[in-house]
């Protein structure tokens, strides 16, 4: 083929196949072995004319691997074409470890250099394969290679290094392991990895100078952490309990990994269930534990405050307990804790979980104690459904005769759960009796809700013949008034169409009942067709039938369907009715004969490709035999047509469900699926999956006598860039005629969406360059006034995706074509992909022609020489631009650039280089200041040098550069990002020098959580120092008594400042510091302020103050007493309670403060403050307390409004009467 080389050589090879190809291939090159004088000929000169001048450099890899020849494989390693490099890259004896040339020397000197990014990494790869068990020669490649290339590009080695090597380059280079390489190195070094995992568990004591030099998230590991479980049990444990909530939230552990937990972590399960139950399948845990372990696990559940007890959450986990023990075990644990009964506990009253738990003859007991406390409310009658039904279906029945519609839709719904709480199927099928008579014509809104009740409230599958009978009728009654379709609610009709199915084809294998059980099923199968087909109500009928009856089922609606509905019938025209019915059928199918048919109950099963043999409960063997589709004509014709309907689609979203029934179809019977396609020429076999490439693999002449229906097919789907089209097509190439076909065919359609994709694949990039040559852009412009315009766009646009595919790809001077006007952005990303696949040499040699090209062709030029230099070359190309660059858009490129290659490889050439960066920034660069303040990524050997540069920049300029605000802006958003690791490393000098300048507006966090506590032996130095700060900004208040605290802007920050201050009190946290630090602020503020100029803060730094000096809660409220009482005195005024109250309302429940803890914090405050002030007590506590909770707490509670009740003040007893009231 004149067009391609590449394409007329591989065609001049024997053989229809790749393999037959490649034999003969392997064949020319043993010939050439074979004769002397023709290899040494061949060597020399890298020709031969057995072969075709565009095969030669793969026939030299071939004849040098066989050879073993190191300067051919190192050749093969710099060629651009990926087939070849393969050849290179599987050469075992060249990367054998105990070769020679395999020295880091060597590779340096002769390989890397000259080979292309990604050779470099599928090179890097390789040699981590071949050097595992040769610690210290990987060692010396990863130390090399990361020093040239960055530790990013050189991962892969690391798996083949020391132990101890690996860890020390994780703290220097600060690697963060992505968990595909932790998963390798634990299968290596299990130690290892349990070490650096523990860099992320700051609760961890052992490790903390580790983590000061390099902390990592666990978060990123939550996939990972499972597979400890089998082996280190007991760190597992440690690391997951650390990971905050999200991560938690996404590990569960399958069966065997929780065999594993439960093998070796029992006792920690045992001891702290509250999280690590919730990661193992209950059932293995109920199954697994002996009696005792459960019942001591189940009692660790409880929480410490009867307030926090969850009744349905702790009946959930005796799921699996026996269910006549469940009460008494919850009733014993309870009281053993509480102290009580749970059935004194009014907040568990009417309870349904806990009700239905109770022993039937208590429920009538506590039904009637519950009741008691509801007479003469409007709740009373509502609950009436929690008596026996004996007594609450008649006093039912009486409201319902003169009840409105919706009231009687309630009452039945009442009736049906009281059946439920008791477990009365008698007293149900008088309900559904007294329904079906009394109520059989109501509105078909009442007929819904008594089937949603029926289903949500009893288990129908445990309903005996009796109540089937009585809702067949309302069922069919339903039915035939077209009642049972006015509700879309398909949970519901699954449910019940399961149970009614479930229950008629038992009854069709009981002598007595199967003749008219039959005449019923025939009947209910029908509806349920007609639901699905006619009504759109997709229930799935088979699933949830039980594995001995799912046979029956299946093949009586096999058999149902095409007698209700003929291949002719209207339904099969209705919207999504083929394709969504019709493979849900043969899913069914096909699941039954891979699951079902080997595991009917627990019966004995001989497995075999036709069938199984049971043996039945009489011990009589039955052959079972497969379900087959095409024993069913009618449904094989529809899948047909969906295959047809297929190809024509393209919607997304439709093609993945054609997609899985065409799977489904395949595994089901391939035999029968190709017969499918072979037998109609207008189908063709599915090139989005891998179905295509088995018969091209398996079956080459079918592929080709309906080429052209492949090829349309692939140049449809090759714009959506599916992988396994591409992977078509590119299998293709060494195929004998089809690849020519297709090329032949595209260069006729050239301008047909998807050619210039496929030549792109086909073609080698030397040939595809000229054949799109007269199509590349002429012009820097779009010219839209042309009358093809768009057409012309539409191939030019194609063009650079279809270059990213070609191999060995495309020449530099095509897609040049490219870096001009409005075409930069379609080069972008094929400048990117080829660059990655060519010798760097030639990049670099590339990039340099692009340097005098307009801005955006200039970034593209230095991201591709950045891209393939190594780290010396990078620095040197950085340093040399960023002097002479003078447009600030670029310059923001260079800098991040700079940046990262200081923060990847921190030595003194990168900071140097950062630093003539730094220097060199001027008052229009202030986008790069943005760029460079990401401290937190500084190597922590030189974040006090970066950090002191970057400042004495932003002093340099003047007002007229740069404004003060900006300045403060830029300074404060560094601060924010020291953090306490980050503090360690810098000297106290530059610490102070940030503490003076204004971080007020922004960096609180830094003061307060950095600055202040990270260091307690310099804490009161640092607290003098911050105090006198703040006292220098308030010199000017408290001097006319008529200047409010913000007047002034600045001021605002001091307050919100303090009030944070004042909020870290409540947390008892680094308490001897925090005392002192609350002290210095309430006396700084007193000093310079008068107590009205800031209420809240005043009044906010007492009620601190008195908490960090109390030693207990008692003594809080004891010291309350006396400071609400001078606060009173000092306002003039009882309106300041309130905030008093809300104050100690919010702060007393602090997040990490359980429900209960609150009130119980809450109560002891309001008590002792009561006994130290009965009136000011009673103002603050009254408001203080939470009315919904107090039903937990009515001893308490009534000890203080006895107290208060007894107070002689109108104001105490206005409020307490007003919040009486309202409760």
């Amino acid at each position: 083929m004149n067009v391609s080389p590449y394409l007329s050589a591989i065609q001049s090879l024997n053989g229809e196949i790749p393999g037959e190809k490649y034999k003969d291939l392997h064949t020319i090159a043993a010939q050439i072995i074979k004769n002397d004088r023709e290899k040494s000929a061949f060597l020399d000169s890298g020709y031969t004319n057995r072969i075709r001048s565009a095969l030669l450099p793969h026939l030299r890899i071939l004849v040098g691997n066989k050879l073993k020849l190191v300067d051919v494989v190192v050749e093969a390693l710099k060629s651009d074409d990926v087939l070849v490099i393969k050849q290179a890259l599987g050469a075992k004896w060249f990367f054998d470890a105990k070769n020679e040339h395999i020295s880091v020397d060597y590779f340096v000197k002769n390989i890397l250099s000259y080979i292309s990014l990604r050779t470099r990494l599928e090179l890097t790869k390789t040699l981590a394969h071949y050097l595992v068990g040769h610690d210290k020669k990987a060692d010396e490649f990863f130390e090399k290679f990361s020093d040239l290339y960055g530790t990013e590009r050189t991962l892969p080695l690391l798996v083949a290094c020391s132990e101890e090597y690996i860890f020390d380059a994780i703290l220097k280079r600060k690697i963060v392991l992505p968990p595909r390489i932790l998963s390798v190195l634990y299968r290596r070094y299990p130690q290892l990895v349990i070490r650096y995992l523990q860099l992320g568990n700051d609760i961890n004591k052992h490790n903390k100078e580790e983590r000061k030099l390099h902390k990592i998230d666990l978060n990123q590991y939550a996939s990972f952490l499972p597979a400890l479980v089998k082996n280190h049990t007991q760190e597992f444990v440690e690391l997951y309990e650390c990971l905050p909530s999200r991560g938690r939230n996404v590990i569960r552990l399958g069966s065997t990994r929780a065999e594993f937990f439960l093998k070796n972590g029992t006792e920690l399960l045992i001891k702290k269930p509250k999280r690590l139950l919730e990661l193992l399948p209950l059932k293995l845990v109920s199954n697994k534990l002996s009696t005792q372990q459960f019942e001591t696990m189940f009692e660790n559940l409880f929480p410490k405050y009867q307030a926090d007890f969850v009744v349905h959450y702790l009946i959930s986990k005796l799921c699996y307990y026996p269910q006549e023990k469940k009460f008494n075990l919850l009733e014993e644990k309870y009281k053993l804790l509480y102290g009580k009964s749970i059935l004194d506990n009014r907040d568990f009253y009417f309870e349904s979980w806990l009700f239905k738990l109770l022993p039937t003859e208590k429920k009538e007991a506590y039904a009637k104690r519950m009741l008691r406390t509801l007479v003469g409310t409007n709740k009373f009658l509502d609950k009436q459904e929690y008596l026996p039904p004996s007594e609450s279906i008649p006093l039912l029945k009486e409201r319902i005769s003169k009840a409105s519609l919706n009231e009687r839709m309630v009452l039945i719904q009442y009736m049906i759960n009281s059946c439920s709480l008791y477990d009365s199927k008698d007293d149900l099928l008088e309900v559904l009796q007294y329904y079906n008579t009394r109520h059989k014509n109501e509105r078909s809104e009442v007929l819904y809700v008594m089937l949603n009740t029926l289903v949500e409230q009893i288990d129908i599958k445990t309903l005996q013949k009796e109540h089937w009978r009585i809702l067949w009728e309302i069922i069919q009654r339903a039915y035939v008034k077209g009642e049972l379709f006015t509700d879309k609610s398909i949970l519901m009709y699954k449910q019940l169409f399961n149970g009614a199915l479930h229950h008629f084809l038992k009854q069709c294998k009981v002598e007595e009942t199967k003749d008219e059980a039959k005449l019923v099923l025939d009947k209910l199968v029908g509806i349920v067709l007609d639901c699905n087909l006619e009504h759109q109500m997709s229930l799935e009928f088979i699933k949830d039938c039980a594995p001995e009856l799912k046979r029956e089922c299946l093949q009586k609606f096999l058999t149902a369907v095409p007698l209700k509905y003929p291949e002719t019938h209207e339904v099969w025209n209705k919207s999504d009715n083929k394709l969504k019915f019709v493979p849900y059928l043969v899913r069914s199918i096909h699941e039954f004969n891979v699951k079902n048919l080997y595991t009917v109950e627990t019966k004995k099963k001989t497995r075999s490709k036709s069938g199984a043999t049971i043996t039945d409960s009489e011990g009589n063997e039955i052959k079972q035999s497969k379900l087959m589709l095409r024993d069913y004509p009618w449904l094989l014709k529809l899948s047909v047509d969906l295959i047809k309907d297929s190809q024509k689609c393209n919607v997304h979203k439709t093609r993945i469900l054609y997609a899985y029934h065409r799977r489904t179809l395949r595994q089901h019977d391939r035999e029968l699926y190709q017969s499918i396609i072979d037998s109609d020429p207008e189908l063709i076999n599915d090139i989005e999956s891998f179905d295509a490439m088995h018969v091209l693999k398996h079956a080459h002449g079918k592929v080709l006598s309906k080429w052209k229906l492949y090829l349309d097919a692939c140049r449809e789907k090759l714009h959506l860039n599916n992988k396994a089209v591409i992977y078509f097509v590119t299998t293709t190439k060494w195929h004998q005629k089809l690849p020519i076909e297709f090329v032949q065919q595209c260069l006729l359609d050239i301008k047909e969406k998807g050619s210039t994709l496929m030549l792109g694949i086909l073609l080698e990039g030397n040939a595809f360059g000229k054949i799109v040559q007269p199509y590349l852009p002429k012009d820097e412009d779009i010219d839209v006034d042309e009358d093809d315009a768009k057409e012309t766009y539409e191939i030019i646009s194609s063009l650079p995706k279809a270059m990213n595919l070609s191999n060995p790809p495309v020449s530099f001077e095509v897609i040049s074509a490219f870096c001009q006007g409005d075409y930069v952005t379609l080069a972008t990303h094929t400048l990117t992909s080829v660059a990655q696949r060519v010798p760097v040499d030639r990049v670099r040699t590339f990039a340099n022609q692009l340097v005098d090209k307009p801005i955006s062709v200039r970034k593209l030029s230095i991201r591709l020489v950045f891209q393939v230099s190594s780290k010396t070359e990078s620095r040197e190309f950085l340093a040399r631009i960023w002097s002479t660059e003078k447009n600030t858009s670029i310059r923001e490129v260079l800098a991040k650039m700079i940046f990262d290659v200081f923060v990847q490889t921190p030595n003194d050439e990168t900071w140097q280089l950062i630093n003539v960066c730094i220097n060199g920034l001027t008052r229009d660069d202030q986008a790069v200041f943005g760029v460079l303040n990401v401290i937190c990524a500084v190597d922590k050997q030189y974040i006090c040098k970066y950090i002191q540069a970057y400042l004495k920049k932003i002093d340099s300029f003047g007002k007229d550069d740069i404004n003060y605000g900006v300045k403060s802006k830029l300074i404060c958003h560094l601060v924010d990002q020291i953090s306490v690791n980050i503090l360690h490393f810098l000297t106290e000098e530059l610490i102070t020098d940030l503490m003076k300048r204004d971080l007020f507006d922004y960096s609180h966090e830094f003061i307060l959580e950095v600055y202040l506590f990270s260091k307690p032996s310099i804490f009161n130095k640092r607290l003098n120092t911050l105090m006198e700060i703040i006292g220098t900004k308030l010199k000017d208040y408290g001097k006319s008594n008529s200047e409010p605290f913000l007047s002034r802007l600045g001021s605002n920050s001091i307050r919100t400042f303090f009030k944070k201050v004042f909020e870290k009190a409540f947390k008892r946290d680094k308490e001897e510091m925090l005392t002192k630090l609350i002290n210095a602020s309430l006396n700084l503020i007193s000093t310079k302020l008068k107590p009205w100029q800031d209420m809240f803060i005043f009044i906010y730094g007492n009620l601190a103050n008195d908490y960090v000096e109390a030693p207990t809660l008692e003594d809080f409220g004891a010291k309350l007493a006396i400071t609400v009482a001078r606060l009173v005195k000092e306002f003039g005024s009882d309106m300041i309670l309130n905030i008093i109250s809300e104050i100690l309302k919010d702060k007393l429940c602090y997040r990490h403060v359980s429900r209960a803890e609150s009130m119980n914090r809450m109560f002891t405050v309001i008590e002792n403050l009561t006994e130290g002030n009965p009136r000011l007590g009673a103002l603050v506590g009254i408001n203080m307390l939470k009315r919904w909770e107090l039903d937990n707490y009515d001893e308490r509670y009534d000890v203080l409004v006895e107290k208060w009740e007894a107070i002689d003040d109108p104001m105490v007893r206005a409020t307490l009467y007003n919040f009486q009231n309202i409760f």
